[in-house]
C-alpha cells in the first residue's frame, strides 16, 4: 500500500532572505492533483526537527524528493548540496526507498551525482512537476523503474546507469496546478528596509528570459521565455487574496516586463477579479523601462506597483559589455530617474566586480554611484559575478579570489571592501534597522546619524578608489581616514539606542 511522499527543501545560503521554494510548492500540488499525499520538510524552518523526521521515514514515507530552491541566491547551490547529500545518506540508512534530487545543481551535475553518490536513485533535470509524478507512478505501478523518462538520470535503471542529457521544460504553464499555498504561507511575512513587516506572496507568471546575460543562471536552461495567461495568473492571485487578505504580490519572474501588453493585462485582470487594487512588485531591465516609457510606469503605479527590481548591474560601459547586458549606462540612469519620478521605489541589482574589472571601471562606478545610488540600502559595493557552471564565466569557478581577478589592484580593493563588510556592515545594518523601526512608529531619529550610517560604506569605497597604490599586505580598513571616528561614533550610537 502506498504511503506518502516527503519533499525536502534544503536551507538557503542566507536564511534571513530565504525565498519560498517554487519547485516544491508546484510539486506538492502536482502530487495532490494525482491523489498522492506529499508532506514538506523545509530546512529553513524545521531544521531542529530533522532527526525526528528522518526517524519517521520508514513508517510514513515510500518516496523522498530533495530540492534546493535557491532563488534569489542561485550561487548558494554549492552551499545547499552538501546538506542534500547528508540528508540523502541519512535516509538511506533508515529506509530502502527511492531518493530523488532536483533543482539547478542537480540539472548541471546529474552525471557526477549518480557516478559519485549512491544515495540518490534519480536525478531530475529542469522542470519537475510532471516528470516526478510520472517517475513515482512508474516505480510503484511496475515494481521498479520500467520507463526511462527523458530528463531523468538513473543510478540504476534495469541494473545499470542511465544518463539523460535532456532538460525538461514545461511548455503550457496554465496546465499546471497552482503552487501549494501551504508551502508558500510560511514565507508570507518579510521585513523591509524601512523596518516594517509586510506580507508577500510570490507568483511566477512566467519562466525563463529572452535575454542572454553571460553570468545569469537562466541561460543554463536555454529555454525560451514561457508565460502563463493573464487569466490564469489573476485566478491564482484571487485565490491567495481570498485566503490571506491584504498581501503584496511579488512577481518572481526573471523578467516580468518582457511583454508589456500581457503585463498590463495581468494587472487589469487582477484588479477586476479581486475587485480592488493589489500591491505588487516586479523585475525589469533598464532598457525595457526606457523603451516602454513613463506613461506605462504611471499605469503600474496607479494600479498598485510599489517597487521595481531593476537589473542595473554596473555603472561602467566596459563592464556592461563584458556582462553581455546589452544595456548602457545612460539607459540605467534614465530608468532610475523614470522610476523615481513615477514615485516607485527602485530596488537595484548590482554586480560591482567581475574578473576583467579595472581600476578605471571602478572609478566610473564611483561616479555613477555618487550620482544615482549614494547611500543606497543595502550597499551595492560588495558583490562580484559568481561563476556558475553552464555560464560563460564557468572557467573562473575553481580559481582562488586572487586568481579570479586579472587586475591585482582590483583584487585588493575587493578584499578591502570585504574587510570593511566583515568589521562594520552588520553593526551598521543593525543600527539602521532599529532607526527604521523607530521612524515607522513616528518617533524622531537623528537624521544626520542615519544618513552617516547609510553612506559610510560608500565613503570607504570612495577613499579606496582615490588611493593611488595598493599593497597586498596593507589592511585598508585600519588606514581608513575616518576609522577612529567610525569606531567612536558607532559605539556612541549603539549606546544611545541601547543596542
Amino acid at each position: 500500500m502506498k504511503k506518502r511522499v516527503l519533499a525536502v527543501n534544503a536551507p538557503a545560503y542566507d536564511q534571513s532572505k530565504a525565498f519560498f521554494p517554487p519547485e516544491i510548492a508546484y510539486l506538492v500540488s502536482a502530487f495532490k492533483k494525482n491523489g498522492i499525499q506529499c508532506d514538506v520538510f523545509d530546512a529553513n524552518f524545521d531544521k531542529d526537527m530533522e532527526t525526528d523526521v528522518i526517524e519517521s521515514i520508514p513508517a510514513l514515507y515510500d518516496f523522498v524528493c530533495i530540492f534546493a530552491d535557491c532563488y534569489p541566491f542561485p550561487y548558494s547551490d554549492d552551499y545547499a548540496f552538501p546538506y542534500m547529500l547528508r540528508i540523502a545518506r541519512q535516509i538511506k540508512k533508515v529506509a530502502d526507498i527511492p531518493v530523488l534530487i532536483g533543482g539547478r545543481y542537480a540539472t548541471l551535475h546529474h552525471k557526477e551525482i549518480v557516478s559519485c553518490h549512491n544515495c540518490f536513485d534519480i536525478v531530475v533535470r529542469g522542470d519537475v512537476e510532471r516528470i516526478v509524478v510520472d517517475i513515482y507512478n512508474d516505480y510503484f505501478h511496475n515494481g521498479g523503474f520500467s520507463t526511462a523518462f527523458p530528463g531523468a538520470t538513473y543510478l540504476k535503471f534495469q541494473g545499470e546507469q542511465k544518463i539523460s542529457d535532456v532538460i525538461r521544460l514545461e511548455e503550457d504553464l496554465d496546465e499546471l496546478p497552482f503552487p501549494s499555498q501551504k508551502v508558500q504561507e510560511r514565507y508570507l511575512v518579510k521585513k523591509l528596509a524601512d523596518g516594517s513587516c509586510k506580507r508577500f506572496i510570490s507568483i511566477m507568471s512566467s519562466r525563463g528570459c529572452p535575454y542572454h546575460c553571460k553570468y545569469c543562471s537562466s541561460t543554463i536552461y536555454k529555454r525560451k521565455w514561457t508565460a502563463r495567461s493573464p487569466e490564469n495568473v489573476a485566478e491564482e492571485v484571487y485565490a491567495i487574496s481570498q485566503k490571506y487578505g491584504n498581501v503584496i504580490v511579488k512577481f518572481a519572474d526573471d523578467n516580468f516586463y518582457v511583454d508589456l501588453v500581457r503585463a498590463k493585462s495581468i494587472i487589469n485582470q487582477i484588479a477586476e477579479k479581486c475587485n480592488r487594487i493589489i500591491e505588487f512588485t516586479f523585475c525589469a531591465r533598464a532598457d525595457q523601462i526606457v523603451k516602454h516609457g513613463m506613461e506605462n510606469l504611471l499605469f503600474f503605479k496607479k494600479h498598485g506597483c510599489n517597487s521595481i527590481e531593476i537589473g542595473i548591474e554596473n555603472g561602467s560601459s566596459n563592464s556592461l559589455l563584458n556582462y553581455g547586458k546589452e544595456t548602457t549606462v545612460e539607459q540605467n540612469i534614465r530608468a532610475l530617474n523614470m522610476v523615481r519620478n513615477a514615485k516607485i521605489f527602485p530596488s537595484v541589482d548590482y554586480i560591482l566586480f567581475e574578473p576583467e574589472t579595472s581600476i578605471n571601471d571602478l572609478k566610473k562606478n564611483l561616479t555613477f554611484i555618487k550620482s544615482q545610488l549614494w547611500g543606497y540600502y543595502h550597499p551595492v559595493l560588495y558583490s562580484k559575478i559568481v561563476p556558475l557552471e553552464g555560464t560563460q564565466y564557468e572557467k573562473y569557478r575553481y580559481l582562488s579570489e586572487e586568481q579570479y581577478f586579472t587586475c591585482k589592484d582590483v583584487y585588493h580593493v575587493y578584499t578591502s571592501m570585504n574587510q570593511f563588510r566583515s568589521k562594520y556592515q552588520n553593526r551598521i545594518n543593525a543600527l539602521i534597522d532599529i532607526m527604521n523601526s523607530v521612524q515607522s512608529n513616528n518617533v524622531t531619529i537623528n537624521k544626520r546619524q542615519y544618513i552617516w550610517l547609510r553612506t559610510l560604506p560608500y565613503m570607504f569605497f570612495s577613499e579606496l578608489i582615490t588611493h593611488q597604490t595598493w599593497d597586498q599586505k596593507l589592511n585598508f580598513v585600519d588606514t581608513f581616514s575616518l576609522k577612529e571616528q567610525v569606531d567612536e561614533k558607532l559605539a556612541l550610537i549603539e549606546q544611545q539606542i541601547c543596542l
